[in-house]
């Protein structure tokens, strides 16, 4: 988990040739260094981020006001193109994402293979576990950025909407999106030593930072991000109740066991 020492110091100068922000360079550091990682538990993730339309289903059925609402209105996705539904939901606050995963929580289980009341947003490590798809690169498909573009939706910051979902190919997991598209919120909230702090064994930063610029992780990066953002070990993080808009979620959930 992580980037290692030379991938930093190369990543460094590259933000200094393109001249990123002073947040940018925060970002870029904290994402290390490499470490070694255990998940004691199988997962399940969303193949894909989740959508406007199955976000609506939740709002629809709760009454439930996103504080997004209150901001910004991500229904403009609802414009009549069925493509819009489709399209990963964004501007979703923290709050917001783990309130749709409460609602899963609520809801019958008509597959019988999930644990009953699991639903949850991602710890960074298993983010980055399904991410990276067995994998030691950049990228879940190499290191290649030319072949980025056939695995994510990034560097598009003139277009105002997301792709749909699943419109390029998968990892190795057959998970999409996980690089690109919106930026996916984690449960973790974000430490620049985290790495050097947790416990290698199920790691998840569920402390509160004194730091007051702090907020939750998002991984990934979004349609507007550039390449390095994009990263399977980039960890950056969101103001969890007033987010950016590039900002959506995907969930986990445990197994039932036989």
């Amino acid at each position: 988990m992580g980037s290692s020492a030379e991938e930093l110091k190369q990543l460094k100068e590259e933000l200094d040739r393109i001249g990123e922000s002073d947040f940018a360079r925060f970002i870029a550091a904290s994402s290390g260094p490499r470490h070694k990682v255990t998940l004691t538990e199988p997962f399940y993730i969303g193949m894909h981020e989740v959508t406007v339309g199955q976000f609506l289903k939740f709002v629809e059925a709760t009454n439930y006001e996103p504080i997004a609402e209150r901001r910004l209105t991500w229904k403009k996705f609802l414009a009549g193109d069925e493509r819009d539904a489709t399209r990963p939901v964004c501007g979703v606050s923290w709050a917001d994402a783990k309130a749709y995963c409460d609602w899963l929580n609520s809801q019958p289980d008509a597959s019988g293979i999930v644990e009953s009341g699991s639903y949850d947003l991602p710890s960074e490590a298993q983010w980055e576990y399904a991410c990276r798809a067995g994998s030691d690169s950049l990228w879940s498909h190499g290191s290649d950025e030319v072949a980025l573009d056939k695995f994510a939706v990034f560097d598009q910051s003139a277009q105002q909407l997301p792709s749909t979902v699943g419109s390029r190919q998968p990892n190795g997991f057959g998970l999409y999106d996980m690089h690109g598209n919106v930026s996916e919120w984690c449960r973790d909230w974000h430490h620049q030593d985290a790495y050097r702090r947790l416990n290698p064994q199920d790691p998840v930063w569920l402390e509160t930072p004194g730091e007051s610029a702090s907020g939750r992780v998002v991984r990934g990066g979004s349609w507007r991000s550039r390449s390095w953002w994009t990263r399977s070990t980039t960890r950056s993080y969101d103001n969890f109740a007033n987010p950016a808009y590039p900002t959506g979620f995907r969930v986990v959930c445990k197994p039932r066991l036989q």
